[in-house]
Order: C-alpha cells, then structure tokens, then sequence
C-alpha cells in the first residue's frame, strides 16, 4: 500500500476546503458586521463633488450687551426728549387713556422710561373722573367699619383721596403718590412743564 497517494488527497482537499473559506469570505453578506468594515474603507476613498465639499462654518457671535442702559445712550428722533427730560429731571404731564378715550392726568417728575413708553414718575399728582356709583344698603354684612387702623399696624399706608362733584353724574378724583409705574400702552400725551408758556409735547399715535 502506497501511503504516498494518501497524503496528496488528504493535502489536495485541505487546499480545496482553504479556498472556498478564500472564496466565502471576499463574498459578505448584506447585513453582516464585516459589511460595515467594507464601506467604511470605502468611504476612505470616497471622492466628492464640490457642491458636496463641507463648508467652513462661522464663528460663534458675541453675547448681546443690549439694554435699557445702552438703549438710552443711543436713543434718537423724538424719544431723545424723554432722555433730555429724564436728566433734567423735568416735570412732566401724562394725559393716560382707557378703551373709551383720555381717563384723567398725571403729573410727576420723570426718573425712567423704555422703547415701550413704560414711564417711571416720582412725586405724582394724579387726577381723574368716573362716574358716582349708586350704593345699596346691603343689611347681611352688617354695619360697614373703618379698618385704616389694621392697615397702619400692618405698615400699609393707602393715599388719601380727595372727592369733588363735577355734575350730577361725574366726580373728579385726587391723590398723591410717591412713585408711580406707567404702561405705555396707557400713555397718550406727554407735556414738559416748564416754568414758561413753552411746553414740548409728544404724542402717541393710537
């Protein structure tokens, strides 16, 4: 028995076996984990377009130092009155509106004021009309009573007002206030009192 011929079958089917393991692996399957490792050295030589090139990027912009502050410094065209006003500390009149038309005036000193109009008013008159209300006697909730002296232990101080009769239906209102915020979507008129006939005015278009 020739052992020779054993062994060249044995070493031929080993080459077989070697290159159809050769063969299976150049071929992948979609789907496998070894596909990914062939598109990412695909993706190597990938040659692009130029409308495909990436892009520089900008850089990031600076934070936004805008505000009130540097509003004011900057401000031009008629609300630069204000700003004059508000340095000189000048007495100004504020005619304030409601839905049906003027509602009454203010008159204060003018400390602050924003692109919206919101006035800030230190040592205000205020004056306005209403109309008088018409009071029931109302005998559930027994006798009415005067709490000013729980507000004063609380520290609440309430303005004082003062009441005149206008006709037979409208009364006219007066108090004074310390400090006063105004909306600017309240604001109609603004008048600089001066100590002249001179007076600057500023309107707001409704």
């Amino acid at each position: 028995m020739n052992l020779n011929k054993r062994n060249n079958t044995v070493i031929q089917k080993k080459a077989q076996t070697t290159d159809e393991n050769n063969s299976n692996a150049t071929a992948v399957k979609p789907g496998s984990s070894k596909q990914g490792i062939v598109i990412a050295e695909e993706a190597e030589t990938r040659r692009f377009l130029p409308h495909q090139m990436p892009v520089q990027g900008s850089r990031r912009k600076k934070k936004d130092l805008h505000n009130i502050f540097t509003y004011i410094d900057g401000i031009t065209g008629p609300m630069s009155a204000l700003k004059l006003g508000m340095k000189e500390e000048r007495r100004v009149r504020v005619m304030v509106r409601n839905e049906h038309g003027i509602r009454g005036s203010l008159e204060g000193t003018l400390i602050w004021f924003d692109k919206f109009w919101n006035l800030w008013l230190r040592d205000v008159e205020e004056k306005w009309q209403r109309r008088k209300y018409k009071y029931g006697v109302n005998k559930m909730c027994g006798e009415p009573q005067d709490c000013s002296r729980r507000l004063q232990a609380l520290g609440i101080v309430l303005p004082k007002q003062e009441v005149k009769s206008i006709n037979r239906k409208n009364v006219e209102i007066c108090r004074h206030l310390h400090q006063l915020l105004v909306r600017g979507e309240e604001v109609a008129v603004v008048i600089f009192l001066t100590k002249s006939a001179n007076t600057t005015t500023l309107q707001i278009k409704s």
